[in-house]
């Protein structure tokens, strides 16, 4: 998990291979997961906090299930007055709406299922453009 970290934090290729990992379709979902499982406990905060390291977060985000994001979020709520000292972890906190889930966990959860389908309908009709 330390190697990933690594990588995570790496300008140069590292942090491209965590992201293409992190970009995978929804079919492959289970190598992102892979790779957060083994971050989060100790290393997601470090991660955040890096100026390469908080786009991989915010990609694992923003492609994840929704079981994903919660894992994601429970772990930087833990530490999110370290992460708010932190150009980059105040970065992620809001575009994690982390204070919204500390304040309203049910709220965050209904804003994340309507973006995905926000996301999903986008999807749909670039792909009709394109056909078209």
């Amino acid at each position: 998990a330390g190697e990933i970290a690594t990588l995570c934090k790496d300008p140069v290729a590292g942090r491209h291979l965590i992201e293409t990992i992190m970009d995978l379709p929804k079919g492959h979902s289970w190598a992102r997961q892979r790779v957060l499982h083994k971050l989060i406990p100790n290393y997601i905060v470090s991660i955040s906090e890096n100026r390469f390291g908080w786009h991989v977060v915010r990609k694992a985000f923003d492609n994840g299930t929704l079981n994903d994001k919660m894992l994601l979020v429970k772990a930087l709520a833990k530490s999110s007055n370290r992460l708010a000292g932190n150009t980059f972890g105040a970065r992620l906190l809001n575009h994690c709406k982390v204070q919204l889930y500390k304040q309203h966990p049910d709220h965050w959860s209904r804003d994340q299922a309507r973006a995905k389908q926000t996301k999903k309908r986008e999807r749909m009709n670039e792909w009709l453009e394109d056909i078209e």
